[in-house]
């Protein structure tokens, strides 16, 4: 669980505004292979709940507010994500919640691999198994 963590991200700031880039070697720990964002989430909704076998992510919010839990079925830890100069890595073999998504929240994350549906764990109890955690 220490590898989750938040990682602030570059930014630049004049009086034109604010310029956050993401890029490959400028503090995130993988190559990006995709892109993807949630919103119009209900604030009752739950998103992700589950883990990936290979896959990292880094998990921004981007507009709004929304908290992201991870476990590995021995240690839980839930960061609130409301500022878009920070974002959370999640590193594969990960438990990952999304949710308290507030009304203008945009979720973007950052994955290190193209879409597989055979690399997710979608069942608690099969995470548990793979990974070793306990209940």
């Amino acid at each position: 669980m220490q590898t989750c963590r938040r990682i602030a991200l570059p930014r630049f700031v004049d009086a034109r505004g604010e310029l956050i880039a993401l890029e490959h070697g400028s503090g995130l720990p993988f190559p990006i292979k995709r892109v993807f964002y949630m919103r119009k989430v209900p604030a009752e909704a739950s998103r992700a709940q589950h883990a990936l076998k290979t896959c990292e992510q880094f998990i921004i919010a981007v507009q709004g507010s929304f908290q992201t839990t991870v476990t590995d079925g021995r240690q839980s830890r839930t960061f609130l994500l409301d500022d878009p100069n920070s974002g959370v890595y999640v590193p594969a073999m990960v438990w990952r919640t999304v949710d308290a998504f507030t009304p203008d929240a945009i979720c973007l994350v950052l994955a290190s691999t193209e879409f597989s549906e055979d690399d997710y764990v979608r069942d608690y109890s099969a995470y548990i198994a793979l990974s070793g955690g306990r209940q």
